[in-house]
């Protein structure tokens, strides 16, 4: 589908571990954009109970389908996880160097999810 590259990157802090997942056509269509993809993938990778605060949160970064096109103010990324303020989503939207290079990876959003117990480059 044009604009996206129909993988995401998810990234295991807890297992050391990070591995390709496919994104679906359907799945892309029906949620446009990186706060819709990024709900999608919230509601996924976030276990209903989980602590705000505590690894089962998910911190996903999601590039914009137009990332990489000639339109200007294209590059922008949204970030989305389970919001310590209101337990529901939290979402917020940025424009840099990131969404290009993301998209440059071969992906249209990274996951990160668990914890670490020794700091991780």
């Amino acid at each position: 589908m044009f604009g996206y590259n129909g993988k995401l990157l998810l990234v295991n802090l807890t297992t050391q571990e990070s591995y390709w997942e496919p994104l679906s056509d359907t799945v892309l269509r029906d949620f446009i954009g990186g706060i819709g993809l990024g709900t999608y993938l919230l509601y996924n990778y976030c276990p209903t109970n989980a602590e705000p605060l505590g690894p089962d949160n998910p911190l996903i970064f999601i590039a914009s389908p137009l990332v990489g096109s000639r339109l200007t103010t294209s590059s922008k990324f949204a970030v989305v996880t389970k919001s310590p303020l209101t337990g529901f989503i939290g979402d917020s939207l940025s424009s840099s160097f990131l969404a290009l290079e993301l998209k440059k990876t071969g992906c249209d959003a990274l996951v990160i999810i668990g914890k670490s117990t020794f700091p991780t480059l």
